[in-house]
């Protein structure tokens, strides 16, 4: 039974180094040989800058692992009441539900800002010719009952779009983007429209958007690439849209497509949570945030390579 026992527990030890080597490769956990590990899920948004963090912060502190997670703000905050992760990233401020839950569990739940991201308001195929759009156009494509479906009703046609109908690409609605977007441009009375393709990361979004000439999407700005065009937006019946004005805001602007990027904590945080978050909000991460193209949250001038 003894060497029962002793072989069971080599099993373990292996099967736990395994484990933790699979983190590792798949990019969710920094180190291999850190002691202790501090698990941070939540927002899409903001996975990439919290690996970059992530990274950065065990080449400062070697004996401390950081574990990112996306998954989307809501399960990022239902996981962090239930007590199964330490930090939860969000891209949007705890709903009325999310903080009777908490209180029903006797805790409080801590925002934390930690940079400002800019939601590209919409994205489309390179080869679609829109160039700006108003907000209230953009409800009338995405809100309920929608009475905007084809591209030929805003004036334009768009090449490889046989039938000219607008295909919804949408975040899911544990999105804390969707949520954002949805408050944003239809406000708080009107709901998005149905027969959408719900996408699970705002990567997955751009992809399907530079596949699809008819498509038409949002994200945050840190994720666009070459194969989608951004579309200006404007709250004013007038023409003229500067996109890069529109995108180069500054913290707490109140520009209409920017928003800041929080970190939850049940309570105040402790120990190796705490030492993780204060890096964070500390010139050097916000100088990785910026270098990432976030804003951070705080005047800072950052030389060098982040």
């Amino acid at each position: 039974m003894k060497i029962g026992k002793k072989i069971l527990q080599s099993i373990r030890v292996i099967v736990g180094i395994i484990f933790v080597q699979v983190l590792f490769n798949f990019g969710v956990i920094s180190v291999v040989q850190a002691v202790e590990i501090v698990r941070v899920k939540g927002s899409d948004t903001m996975v990439q800058i919290s690996q970059a963090w992530s990274a950065e912060f065990n080449r400062k502190h070697p004996g401390v692992g950081v574990a990112v997670m996306g998954g989307g703000t809501g399960v990022g905050i239902a996981m962090l009441l239930n007590g199964q992760i330490e930090l939860a990233n969000a891209s949007r401020e705890i709903t009325a539900q999310e903080i009777a839950q908490a209180k029903q569990r006797g805790v409080a739940l801590v925002q934390h800002v930690v940079a400002y991201d800019a939601i590209v308001s919409v994205m489309v195929h390179p080869d679609n010719p829109i160039s700006l759009l108003k907000i209230s156009q953009l409800a009338e494509i995405y809100g309920e009952n929608p009475s905007i479906t084809h591209w030929n009703q805003l004036g334009i046609v768009v090449p490889n779009c046989q039938s000219q109908e607008i295909i919804i690409a949408s975040r899911q609605n544990s999105s804390g983007t969707y949520a954002h977007f949805r408050n944003r441009i239809m406000g708080h009375s009107r709901d998005f429209r149905l027969n959408m393709i719900e996408l699970q990361s705002t990567k997955d979004l751009v992809q399907f958007v530079g596949n699809t000439p008819c498509a038409i999407g949002y994200g945050g700005s840190s994720y666009l690439t070459s194969k989608v065009r951004p579309v200006c937006v404007t709250e004013q019946d007038s023409s003229a849209c500067d996109l890069e004005k529109q995108n180069a805001f500054r913290a707490g602007s109140g520009s209409f497509i920017s928003r800041p990027l929080y970190i939850y904590s049940v309570g105040e945080v402790a120990d190796y949570a705490h030492l993780y978050l204060d890096w964070v909000t500390s010139k050097h991460g916000q100088c990785i945030a910026k270098a990432r193209g976030y804003t951070p949250i705080m005047d800072i001038t950052c030389t060098g390579r982040y």
